[in-house]
């Protein structure tokens, strides 16, 4: 047998601790002295729990399609736990999160029986959904990215739970139910061309439940499924004419799904299999299959489907009545920490309702407490500085440990504006008009600030002025298109962010400042109010948490990329009136509250992990 170094041209190395890890030690070997193990970077396969749809919704009947792990489109299923109600929402998934898109105009349930669709999430469709448990028809609906449109409808009168495949331009459906519901069990694939529906080759086998999703028009794989009699073992592999027999599945499930570029190279997951759910992943590699040893979270069938054989997405897995799971699977040389809220460093005073700035290991918190507390942060820590000279609680601040301004806020309302230089606060100059639960630039600097929006007391009105601050004076700018209260900021004094708030009622309405004008943003998914500082990062990349939505406060938290706002885990205590801080973009930030207690964001990150090599 060959040894190591006449293969690869050099020794085992001996280390007496692991190396700094990189995609360059992919397939290297070392020997830890300390533990007495032999170690590598290499591949493996895991899957990782990822927020849920927004609306709550079931799989079972729901439809959808997408290109990768970090895109795809779903809709229909129910809410949970009454999946039966039905449902028309459409939510896109990002990679993050998940984004509200326009209504399907069809109302969709759990017993609708949805064919699987093919597509992008800029151009894809969906078809064969049943009104309530009543008979399937042949309705398909195509999407542009925006909105959703009537397309001509399947050859077939009735289809549902057919596996799809391809693109919008060149897509594929197999199997599935007929009418009536049972025992109907449908043969024939179907062909679309864009702009059209032909008939295709046929099954050998009629079922409903297949898996699929991997493919093309011409290469597709048609994996198990519900037969006449049983759940199938049988797999058939479709080339844009006609069916053969592929290699047969290592059990008989139904409803798995799948994802890779051909009937030659995908991976297969989950799907019902007696007596329960499977949750094992297979891998085909064109000749056999093989058991990544990667298993599902959460067991289970059906859903919508996207990506590669290292990298997909499955949304709304799970048993009737469903469940509400959004999973993702990787295979790679780095193991995947997904994002989340944990505890942090207890503050000297309540930071609830305070003005932030700074960044995760500089940043600052003014106004807490009675509104005149002021404490800076480490990164680890948090210390109690000198006060402000006046009430600035609900204020808004921007600028640095060394250089920060604080303006606005009191119960009462002030227009009083006060200036940090990293040991003391000084006067500065007053704003136009005395406001509180006011927005600010938080990223915004010491001579380049932005204040907007807010509430004048006593008489409670509610403004829509901006003005900027130039280190000297504030000037009045052009105003908000909506005047609000109690809605966070972020972003700078030339590209600032504006979202939530009170109008009244409460707003969900987000607005996008270009150094000369505001204009309207999408629409933040909860609508909410008494954020004030509860936002951080910059206009196409911040991060909004907590408040009070309806009924009573919330711990959701929404990520926005400049154009859309998507879901984000939430804090682990809802509340409003929380405050922030993180000048750097939205995978980090710090929440204030309630009371002195804090929490951190952490976004998802990846490292290239080391294993340790064993004889089997």
């Amino acid at each position: 047998m060959a040894t190591y170094e006449e293969i690869y041209g050099k020794r085992v190395e001996v280390l007496d601790t692991d190396p700094t890890l990189n995609s360059a030690y992919e397939g290297q070997v070392w020997y830890n002295s300390a533990s007495g193990t032999l170690k590598s970077v290499v591949s493996f396969s895991a899957w990782s729990a990822q927020p849920n749809t927004i609306n709550n919704l079931t799989g079972g009947g729901n439809m959808g399609f997408g290109t990768s792990s970090t895109s795809a489109l779903f809709t229909g299923g129910g809410p949970v736990p009454d999946a039966t109600s039905g449902s028309q929402k459409t939510e896109e998934w990002n990679g993050s999160g998940f984004a509200a898109q326009a209504d399907i105009p069809q109302t969709l349930n759990q017993m609708n029986d949805g064919n699987m669709g093919f597509g992008t999430t800029t151009s894809g469709l969906v078809s064969g959904s049943a009104p309530g448990s009543g008979a399937i028809n042949n309705w398909s609906q195509d999407w542009n990215g925006t909105s959703w449109e009537a397309t001509p409808t399947m050859p077939t009168t009735g289809r549902g739970t057919a596996a799809g495949y391809g693109v919008l331009t060149a897509g594929l459906n197999i199997g599935g139910y007929g009418n009536p519901i049972p025992p109907g069990r449908l043969t024939r694939a179907e062909e679309y061309t864009g702009s059209a529906w032909t008939s295709g080759g046929t099954l050998s086998t009629g079922r409903y439940n297949i898996g699929g999703g991997a493919g093309t028009q011409t290469s597709a794989a048609a994996c198990g499924g519900q037969g006449p009699s049983d759940k199938e073992l049988v797999v058939e592999n479709y080339d844009g004419s006609s069916f053969t027999s592929g290699v047969s599945l290592p059990q008989k499930l139904r409803g798995g799904r799948t994802a890779g570029t051909s009937d030659s190279a995908y991976i297969f997951w989950g799907g019902s299999a007696p007596p329960g759910m499977a949750g094992e992943t297979l891998e085909f590699d064109g000749t056999a299959f093989t058991d990544l040893g990667a298993d599902m979270g959460t067991a289970g069938s059906s859903g919508v489907c996207a990506g590669t054989t290292t990298a997909a997405i499955n949304i709304m897995s799970g048993p009737s009545p469903g469940q509400n799971k959004t999973q993702e699977f990787s295979k790679s040389i780095s193991s995947i920490v997904e994002g989340a809220w944990a505890s942090g460093a207890t503050m000297n005073n309540s930071g609830t309702s305070s003005a932030g700035f700074g960044t995760m290991t500089a940043g600052a918190l003014a106004g807490t407490g009675p509104g005149v507390d002021f404490e800076t942060y480490d990164g680890t820590s948090w210390t109690d500085r000198p006060n402000l000279n006046s009430n600035h609680g609900a204020g808004g601040g921007a600028g640095t440990t060394t250089a920060g301004l604080c303006f606005g806020g009191n119960p009462t309302s002030t227009a009083d504006s006060e200036e940090w230089n990293g040991s003391a606060w000084s006067e500065g100059e007053n704003l136009n008009q005395a406001r509180s639960s006011l927005g600010s630039a938080t990223s915004g600097t010491q001579t380049a600030a932005l204040a907007f929006g807010g509430e004048t007391n006593p008489g409670g009105t509610i403004r829509n002025n901006s003005e900027e601050y130039d280190g000297t004076d504030w000037t009045a700018g052009p105003t908000l298109n909506t005047a609000r209260y109690g809605g966070a900021g972020a972003g700078t004094s030339t590209a600032a962010l504006f979202a939530g708030g009170n109008t009244p009622p409460f707003t969900a309405n987000s607005e996008e400042w270009n150094g000369s004008s505001w204009s309207e943003g999408n629409n933040l998914i909860t609508a909410r109010r008494d954020l004030n500082g509860a936002a951080n990062g910059l206009q196409t990349s911040a991060l909004l948490y907590a408040g009070e939505a309806s009924p009573g406060t919330t711990g959701a938290t929404e990520g926005y990329d400049g154009t859309t706002w998507s879901t984000r885990p939430s804090l682990s205590t809802a509340g409003s009136n929380r405050s922030g801080f993180n000048s750097a973009g939205n995978t980090a930030a710090i929440a204030a509250g309630p009371s002195s207690s804090t929490e951190e964001f952490t976004g998802a990150t990846t490292a290239v992990t080391a294993k340790t090599l064993t004889t089997s």
